[in-house]
């Protein structure tokens, strides 16, 4: 088996047909799927059942968590059943490009390698921009400076030996995936955008909840203890910038929590990496990012709030 493609999901009802069509569609037919029912509300299980049934000749598997456990949970119990040589990620709302795994195949064919990265199509409503991936140049780099998503990647099933993704609700794949990268040897990138991203504004990480500012807390310690810091020191730190700085403090003020729970929020980070705003790699994040981290170096917290409503606002417009 090349690919096993895991997909955890939750109240899927609507969108796992358009899922799971663009998999039995493809034209590259060696893979198997592995969807992990959440406890959904809805008729997600049913719906799945009655898929794989209409389609015997595919290699579609139900598997159905006995508590809602959240996203990290559910691809755990997809990873402990891959036959797949290598790992792919889709969420249940999103779909691929019916390409996808030929063109990723191909690659693995010449190169052997470790990691393959893909560009994807980000869907807001009718709008659609492509994001392609950028080509780095070392596995500190690409831990770095790549996108935060698990689907973004074709992963090879040995570099999740003796590991497994973090059992929170978000920013778990933050968490794991400079882990899978430090781990890896040869990273390579493909110029096609293969994966369609729909965004929504009900999603998870959308809501402002502090739950969701400890994660990205507990995200980052679980990064910290997994890799090498004496050999990606500058990365994990620019990783720390990303997922508390910004991640953690964009939704501690959105769910509007006390300026001396947001402070303390940095306090592990701030105690490894007291220096965060001389990093090397923070000339590559997006001006306005910069600006926002700029903010938070310096408490203004009056500029954090106001940042965060011109966000949201611009998000509502898109949306």
């Amino acid at each position: 088996m090349r690919f096993s493609v895991i997909i955890p999901c939750y109240n899927a009802a609507t969108t796992i047909e358009r899922a799971l069509d663009s998999l039995v569609k493809q034209v590259y037919k060696n893979w198997e799927a592995i969807c992990i029912d959440d406890c959904s509300k809805d008729d997600t299980r049913e719906v799945i059942r009655a898929y794989a049934e209409r389609h015997k000749d595919s290699n579609i598997t139900l598997l159905s968590n006995e508590k809602n456990s959240g996203p990290g949970v559910s691809r755990n119990r997809g990873i402990s059943m891959a036959k797949g040589d290598y790992l792919i990620f889709l969420d249940a709302d999103d779909f691929f490009d019916l390409s996808a795994l030929a063109v990723i195949n191909k690659e693995i064919q010449q190169t052997n390698a470790d990691i393959v990265f893909y560009g994807f199509n980000q869907v807001f409503g009718n709008s659609i921009r492509k994001r392609p991936m950028q080509k780095r140049n070392s596995v500190a780099e690409y831990m770095a400076l790549v996108n935060g998503n698990l689907w973004g990647g074709a992963w090879k099933g040995s570099l999740w030996n003796g590991i497994e993704i973090p059992a929170i609700s978000n920013a778990e794949d933050i968490a794991v995936i400079p882990v899978l990268i430090s781990r890896s040897e040869k990273i390579v990138t493909l110029n096609d955008s293969l994966y369609n991203y729909i965004y929504s504004s009900s999603s998870i990480s959308s809501k402002p909840r502090p739950k969701v500012c400890e994660n990205f807390v507990s995200s980052f310690q679980y990064t910290t203890e997994h890799v090498n810091l004496e050999r990606f020191r500058d990365e994990i730190e620019f990783h720390g910038i990303k997922t508390i700085i910004y991640g953690a403090t964009l939704n501690a003020i959105k769910a509007r929590m006390k300026k001396s729970d947001i402070i303390e929020l940095w306090k592990v980070f701030n105690d490894m990496f007291s220096q965060w705003i001389k990093n090397k790699y923070l000339v590559s994040y997006p001006i306005s990012k910069r600006l926002f981290v700029w903010l938070a170096f310096k408490r203004c917290f009056v500029g954090l709030r106001l940042y965060t409503k011109a966000q949201g606002a611009l998000l509502k417009i898109i949306g």
